[in-house]
């Protein structure tokens, strides 16, 4: 039987750990997720789908590690992280037995968050914006050894408003449709949500904070 949830996340010791960002491997065995429970902000852990055999990936320390995303052969995560807090988000690369852990993309002053993996897991595809709601929303990818960034598409300049991508929930590739969803926030505090092609076409409002589903 599966544990109940706040077994399965939190630990039978119901520790004061706060454990986000569960993500589902490909052959459905494996969760990857986001915890404090061993530094004062997040590192990446694995469990089994059942919750058993949960392993520390990376040791942050005072610095931040989130949104972790499988490679569809569940053997490698892409990730973003704060090193160190305080500085733009990072893309980093690592192996799903915690090893070979690596950052593959950093620009001062900017966010980068990951979304995921594309080209038969040769590539990782982000999404990197100026700091702050500055702008310059652009979907990027990137080889998984670091190599050719590339600059696929300027998000904000499509949508014609400055915005960011709200970090809470980050960008993911729909590995079916060859897409990229996120959630961008207008300045002034709107939400919508976004769909757009992993070579940068047919971007898509899915989603109006302000007047719901878009027919």
């Amino acid at each position: 039987d599966l544990q109940p949830l706040d077994d399965l996340v939190v630990g039978k010791a119901h520790d004061l750990a706060e454990d986000l960002n569960p993500q589902i491997s490909f052959n459905k065995t494996k969760i990857a997720f986001r915890s404090t429970r061993s530094s004062s902000r997040t590192d990446l852990w694995t469990m089994n789908i059942d919750g058993s055999n949960q392993v520390q990936l990376t040791s942050s320390g005072s610095d931040e590690d989130f949104y972790p995303r499988w490679s569809t052969d569940d053997t490698k995560l892409t990730f973003s992280a704060y090193r160190p807090y305080g500085t733009g988000g990072r893309i980093m690369l690592i192996n799903a037995d915690g090893t070979g852990e690596k950052e593959l993309y950093y620009k001062s002053g900017y966010d980068s968050y990951a979304a995921g993996f594309i080209n038969n897991n040769t590539k990782v595809i982000f999404i990197r914006e100026v700091r702050y709601c500055g702008g310059d929303v652009t979907l990027m990818s990137i080889g998984i050894d670091g190599s050719n960034p590339t600059e696929i598409i300027n998000i904000s300049d499509i949508i014609g408003v400055d915005g960011y991508v709200n970090v809470w929930g980050g960008p993911q590739v729909n590995q079916e449709e060859n897409k990229v969803v996120f959630e961008y926030e207008y300045c002034d505090g709107k939400n919508f949500i976004y769909k757009i092609g992993v070579d940068g076409s047919g971007l898509q409002m899915l989603v109006d904070s302000t007047n719901g589903p878009i027919s």
